[in-house]
Order: C-alpha cells, then sequence, then structure tokens
C-alpha cells in the first residue's frame, strides 16, 4: 500500500516508526562493528559502603541458634533433654593470619542462653557466656571452620526434694562447641555444630549433682 494512500495521521505515524528502526540498525552496527560496544555499555562501578567492603574477619557477625542436648555422663540419675535458643554476637578479630590457602582468626563472642527443659524436673534455664573462637576461613569467604569454648552463669528454676535436680536457681555453666559455617546467600550463613554444656552451682548445695548434656546446633547468622 502506497503512503499516500493511508490517512495523512497514520502515514505520519508509519514514516517515524521506520525512521526510528532504521536509525537504531545504524547506531547498533557502528557500536558493534569494531567491538567497542562493551567498551561504550560497561557497568560503572557501584560505589560500596566502607563496611561493606571490610574483610570477614574485621566484622561483628551476629548469630541465632537452635538445638537439642542429651544427658551424658553420671552426674545426675535423671535422664534430662534440653533444646537450646543461642543468640551471640562476635565481635572483630583481636587475633589472625593466613593459613592452608585461607586466613585464620580469634574473635570473642557474647552469648544469651534460653533454654527449654523437655525432659526433667526444671523447665527452663536463662544465662549468658563469653568465649573467644577460633575460625578459619576460605579465600572466597564462603567456609568457615570454628571452635570455641568457654562459659558463664545462668538461672534455673531449681525443684526442692528431687533427687539428681539441680541444687538451687543460680548455677554456672562451661561449653564447647565445634562445627561449620556456610554462605547460602549474600551475606546469610548456615551453621551445623556439635555442642556439649555442663552446668553445676560448684559446690553450693549439697548433693550439687549438676548436669552434663551433649547434642548439636544449627544457626544462621549475618555479619554487619
Amino acid at each position: 500500500m502506497a503512503w499516500n494512500h493511508l490517512p495523512l495521521d497514520c502515514g505520519n505515524l508509519l514514516r517515524r516508526i521506520a525512521a526510528a528502526a532504521l536509525l537504531g540498525s545504524a547506531l547498533a552496527a557502528l557500536l558493534t562493528s569494531n567491538g567497542d560496544a562493551g567498551e561504550l555499555w560497561e557497568a560503572q562501578p557501584v560505589s560500596l559502603s566502607p563496611q561493606a567492603t571490610k574483610p570477614i574477619e574485621d566484622r561483628w557477625i551476629f548469630e541465632m541458634e537452635s538445638g537439642f542436648l542429651w544427658k551424658v555422663g553420671t552426674n545426675t540419675p535423671i535422664d534430662y533433654e534440653m533444646a537450646p535458643q543461642i543468640i551471640s554476637a562476635r565481635g572483630p578479630q583481636h587475633l589472625g593470619g593466613s593459613a592452608f590457602g585461607g586466613k585464620w582468626c580469634v574473635r570473642p563472642q557474647h552469648s544469651l542462653l534460653m533454654e527449654v527443659v523437655v525432659a526433667g524436673p526444671e523447665t527452663y534455664y536463662l544465662g549468658y557466656s563469653a568465649s573467644p573462637v577460633a575460625e578459619w576461613w576460605n579465600a572466597e569467604e564462603s567456609l568457615c571452620l570454628f571452635l570455641s569454648a568457654g562459659g558463664g552463669f545462668g538461672f534455673v528454676d531449681s525443684q526442692e526434694n528431687v533427687v539428681g535436680a539441680q541444687g538451687q536457681d543460680f548455677t554456672f555453666n562451661w561449653f564447647a562447641k565445634s562445627g561449620i559455617r556456610m554462605r547460602i546467600k549474600n551475606d546469610w550463613y548456615f551453621s551445623a555444630a556439635a555442642f556439649f554444656q555442663h552446668m553445676s552451682n560448684r559446690g553450693m548445695t549439697d548433693p550439687n549433682p549438676g548436669l552434663d548434656a551433649l547434642g548439636g546446633l544449627i544457626g544462621f547468622s549475618r555479619p554487619f
């Protein structure tokens, strides 16, 4: 169909579309003719905040963990079962260096313990613990092996006249933990660890059975 056989407005619109298509084709041909398109269209560097560019050992890490523990040893005849919920904050490194193609560091950790007594005469344990944490990170900061041991104090709703139960509300705790942490998306990490915990009042009451428990933890963490 000839352009002048179309209504005036429609013919002008088609001419503009055709001109735009030709101009676009010519521009594309010009940009790709000598390999300069990549340079012209290359994304400009993004300005990241200083915090986002810090290495992992110089950042704070916050973590939430859940797990399950079973009584081990012979301190008490009661078959305790515990379900710990732990919130931790790990500070920047105090020591560090390179090792095995990655890097190691030692940083401080502070934890809030909120534990449900699933099986046993008590119902809960609330406590605090602190420890150094030794970590090894791969070069990509996507994998971490860690080991920590420390202790603190807390409170349990002790029950009187129960053989093998905790002797008083105020108790001390000691723990050891070792596991692996893996990056799952952006700055989020998933962790799995073996966890040992000891609770007792260090002889403030007689008897003082204490409690040794062993199990596992899983958690999610994020550095800031």
